[in-house]
């Protein structure tokens, strides 16, 4: 059972990691599972499954192409701005699943909580959004 700095240092940096890329977090979580070199939650080994690997990946690949077309990355930006906070607030709620928490006794606490774990994402990921509308916005070469 890893420990709860451990699980602190995974937690932050998931969620930090998924506010910018996704589903490349998510398939790097997977693949270091499966290979032994990292230990993932028991709600989170499901991330290592080949099915999740292989979605994961391609829609990777996908963004990753994304970025290359303008007019598409500023509306992947924009959609993916509402799914990264949530994805991360619950990659954080499976890594934290064991963490002892005394000063929260109510459920509806706990789920606020769980839910404030994804606010790490929401600063990478706002400055992705809005990276299109900023200085050198457009195409490659063509801004004077």
């Amino acid at each position: 059972m890893p420990s709860d700095l451990s699980q602190l240092g995974l937690g932050a940096g998931a969620s930090v990691a998924s506010g910018l890329r996704l589903y490349g977090t998510v398939a790097a979580l997977g693949f270091l599972h499966r290979i032994g070199a990292l230990h993932l939650p028991d709600r989170l080994q499901v991330l290592s499954q080949t099915p999740i690997l292989v979605l994961t990946t391609t829609l990777f690949l996908v963004e990753f192409l994304a970025d290359k077309i303008p007019v598409v990355d500023t509306v992947w930006d924009a959609v993916h701005t509402f799914i990264r906070v949530p994805a991360a607030a619950v990659l954080g709620f499976g890594i934290f699943q064991d963490v002892a928490e005394p000063w929260l006794y109510e459920s509806v606490k706990r789920l606020f909580a769980r839910f404030r774990r994804g606010a790490p994402a929401s600063g990478p990921g706002g400055s992705i959004a809005t990276r299109p509308f900023g200085p050198g916005a457009g195409p490659a070469g063509l801004q004077e």
